[in-house]
């Protein structure tokens, strides 16, 4: 938790901050910031257009349950906005703290199974 202010403080930056985090992810089109909650995820709306949604999740510290956090988060969001796209977003600090489980959380367009890196897209 005590990473998530200073993580989430970066992202309301805007698109160049998420892009930085996620290793070069950009966004199609304009998107706005929030954060919903204290311990909640950041979340990356679209800005006048049908774009996907952005869950992002930061982890400064390990916890096995990480990956399956930002799926009931991404979860919680879909139930709220069933017709909206979710993309969800694990930002990890120490490359050590990417949780095993579940296998087949990867980088966008990586194969399950392959080499983490800091910043991972499901």
């Amino acid at each position: 938790m005590k990473a998530d202010h200073p993580i989430y403080l970066f992202l309301s930056a805007g698109a160049e901050a998420f892009r930085v985090l996620t290793g070069g992810q950009e966004f199609d089109g304009a998107y706005r910031f929030c954060s919903l909650t204290i311990k909640g995820p950041g979340i990356f709306e679209p800005d006048g257009h049908d774009g996907p949604v952005y869950v992002v999740e930061s982890q400064g510290q390990a916890s096995e349950k990480a990956w399956y956090n930002l799926l009931s988060k991404i979860g919680l969001y879909g139930e709220e906005h069933p017709r909206r796209d979710v993309i969800g977003i694990g930002i990890f600090l120490r490359e050590q703290d990417v949780p095993a489980f579940p296998s087949w959380a990867s980088q966008a367009g990586e194969p399950p199974g392959q080499t983490h890196q800091s910043s991972l897209i499901f």
